[in-house]
């Protein structure tokens, strides 16, 4: 019900599942994201807005103001691999936007503070569907170019200092309801309709 994050090994031990309870009191809690270092970013969409927050342990929860996108309308959230980049679909009346911050780590690897936001897309007019990583410093963005219909993928370089370098551009049939990818430039990035898998690097 979007109202707690769960979590638990991929591999439980003998005679048991350990499932532990990061948090139980949100409001509109999107799809997770971690990064390889285990901690843990979570989009909690409430009535005042976006909250993020962040678990460095996997035990406890804290809140992290996100310049230009705490207290917005934020749909989606990315946390690059190494922790340092994070990426926020951000919902517009004038159209959605993707919003790039970098995060500052401190002692032992505990993220510290986000800083420089930056506005690295803005779909004029549209309302993106999903994001998702396609290399290390890309991501995919998909919203209805028919609606029903077409959905236009778009690849936008994640670093502040290419805003507006779009470097790939694919048109698919069918109703695309996500993305599924990987910061890796060798393995495939999906279009994911209710039937079939799009590969939107091949088509």
């Amino acid at each position: 019900d979007g109202r707690q994050v769960l979590i638990a090994p991929l591999r439980s031990p003998a005679g048991g599942t350990r499932v532990a309870r990061l948090m139980s009191d949100g409001t509109g809690i999107t799809q997770p994201s971690w990064d390889a270092s285990g901690r843990l970013w979570v989009l909690d969409r409430g009535p005042g807005g976006a909250r993020m927050l962040v678990s460095d342990d996997g035990v406890t929860v804290r809140e992290v103001r996100v310049p230009g996108v705490s207290g917005t309308d934020a749909r989606r959230i990315l946390v690059s691999r190494d922790g340092t980049r994070l990426i926020v679909l951000v919902r517009r009346s004038d159209g959605d936007q993707l919003v790039a911050a970098r995060v500052m780590l401190g002692n032992r690897g505990r993220i510290a503070r986000v800083v420089d936001s930056t506005v690295i897309r803005t779909l004029p007019g549209q309302q993106a569907i999903d994001v998702a990583w396609t290399e290390a410093a890309q991501v995919a963005v998909v919203s209805p170019a028919r609606p029903g219909e077409l959905f236009e993928v778009e690849t936008v370089a994640a670093d502040g200092a290419t805003v507006g370098v779009d470097t790939l551009s694919t048109v698919v049939t069918g109703r695309v309801i996500g993305l599924a990818g990987e910061p890796y430039t060798e393995t495939p990035v999906y279009a994911v309709t209710r039937d079939v898998l799009v590969d939107i690097r091949t088509g």
